[in-house]
């Protein structure tokens, strides 16, 4: 995709082209452009439609007076009343036989409300996540085109203000950037140290402050000024690195923070929106939903992806018989077997006992729920390299992940003790040297490191082109 684009306006960085008089824009579309678009569009209080354009489908952000109040999406899986379903707060079944019977001008969810399929209360409440979810969709299109079509200050009048619903964008975005990067190679790009430092745009100062920057990113110049890096930048902030990473690529994307040499933008890796899953608010809902249990808890984590993505509904299909309904729900109801929660304990027992695929599988869920943790992060990249999950793409190697566990722990004995065991299997003199140095530092009782270093063993290789320290030395670090 290239670098982030350049500092200045937002028509001048996506190459658009405004026709005098006209109230149309259009431009190139990039993830970047596409969030500062929402957030200058949202800041100034304009009203307009836009929309996003990327191989052959199309999202729209209504906006009204600074105010996001709707979005639309031709892939099927983002519709409404898909996203009800895929949150848990509607069932399949009630769809597919509204489908069947609602008139051909009916709106869908306006024909499941009245028939008491859902609760308005439910649907209000699921409308302000449906909106979450798709404003930042969009980021997850590498390429495409946006149109701005512009409503005039005139449209606000037509609208009740209090009638609107409440999005928070920046919420919005976050969500976007999360979903639309890997997380390990967010992380990486925020914290690229061949980049040069964050350095504060004039912008961000003062009474010029954009209103959507959180109140305790307000010190960030000060901070950005006497040089933080991001490592730190995070526990100076008092803020979760998870949530710093975002906010960091979109200062970046909006030109209020700026780097001497930029890295190539971020590839996304989704396609489809993720809809937060939430709980039902009607009691009546609940006591109703006896077939359906609670969705699982990284359904959030998973991009739905669409198998024949079709601007078109599905064509209806012959009503069902009453017994063809209920096999048919009976054989969609999840399996009732308890599944033992992954648990960090359990993942060093499956390790200990050089049960590798085991502990990778266990410890690749725990990741989803602690991206931070570095004896999480350690321990994966040792059982991914022993069980020879090597990676699928730049930053899911052993390597990157026990990289990330010293980004967040630079003295984390684990992770510098699987560094070297991993050097001393390639043969990598030097690297296992180093890492057996580093390990001593902090772990001055590792005797095994100090005996390897100390005896020579690793000067020699042996015949199988490894090193001549045994892979499993008798202490652990």
């Amino acid at each position: 995709m290239g670098r982030q684009p350049s500092a200045g306006s937002v028509d001048e960085s996506a190459g658009s082209d405004r026709a005098a008089g006209s109230s149309v824009t259009t431009g190139a579309h990039c993830p970047a452009t596409f969030a500062r678009l929402v957030l200058e569009k949202v800041g100034a209080g304009d009203s307009g439609v836009l929309e996003v354009a990327h191989d052959g489908h199309h999202r729209l952000v209504y906006i009204v007076g600074g105010r996001i109040v709707a979005a639309l999406s031709d892939l099927p899986d983002e519709d409404l009343a898909a996203t009800l379903v895929n949150s848990g707060r509607l069932e399949a079944s009630r769809v597919e036989w509204m489908k069947e019977h609602c008139g051909p001008d009916e709106p869908l969810v306006e024909a499941l409300l009245a028939a008491g399929s859902i609760h308005q209360a439910d649907l209000d409440a699921h409308l302000v996540d449906h909106l979450t979810g798709l404003v930042g969709a969009s980021l997850s299109w590498s390429s495409g085109e946006w149109t701005w079509t512009d409503a005039g200050p005139e449209a606000t009048a037509r609208f009740e203000p209090t009638l609107l619903p409440n999005v928070d964008t920046l919420a919005a975005l976050i969500h976007g950037v999360e979903t639309a990067f890997e997380t390990a190679a967010l992380w990486t790009f925020v914290q690229e140290t061949n980049a040069g430092a964050y350095v504060a745009d004039p912008r961000l100062n003062g009474s010029s402050i954009p209103a959507w920057l959180p109140t305790e990113l307000h010190e960030l110049p000060e901070r950005l000024a006497s040089g933080a890096e991001p490592a730190s930048l995070a526990e100076a902030l008092d803020m979760d690195p998870d949530r710093l990473s975002p906010i960091l690529w979109l200062l970046e994307a909006t030109g209020l923070v700026h780097r001497r040499n930029p890295p190539a933008a971020l590839v996304p890796t989704a396609e489809v929106a993720t809809i937060l899953p939430a709980a039902p608010t009607s009691p009546k809902k609940v006591k109703g939903r006896k077939a359906q249990e609670t969705p699982p808890s990284d359904a959030a984590a998973r991009p739905v992806v669409s198998e024949t993505p079709t601007r078109e509904l599905p064509a209806p299909r012959a009503a069902l018989s009453p017994k063809a309904t209920a096999k048919r729900v009976k054989k969609k109801a999840p399996s009732k077997k308890t599944v033992p929660k992954a648990t960090f304990p359990r993942a060093q027992e499956l390790l200990d006992a050089e049960d590798y695929d085991g502990a990778y599988a266990l410890l690749g869920q725990l990741r989803n729920d602690h991206p931070s943790c570095p004896d999480i992060l350690a321990a994966l990249g040792w059982a991914g390299w022993r069980s020879g999950n090597y990676g699928t793409n730049a930053y899911d190697s052993p390597d990157d992940f026990l990289l990330l566990a010293l980004t967040f722990d630079p003295a984390h004995h684990k992770a510098l003790e699987y560094f070297a065991r991993m050097a001393m299997d390639q043969g990598d003199v030097e690297t296992a040297r180093n890492r057996l140095l580093q390990l001593l530092q902090v772990k001055p009782e590792a005797d095994w490191a100090r005996s390897a270093l100390e005896e020579g063993a690793l000067a020699t290789k042996s015949k199988s082109g490894g090193l001549g320290l045994r892979f499993w030395p008798k202490g652990k670090a």
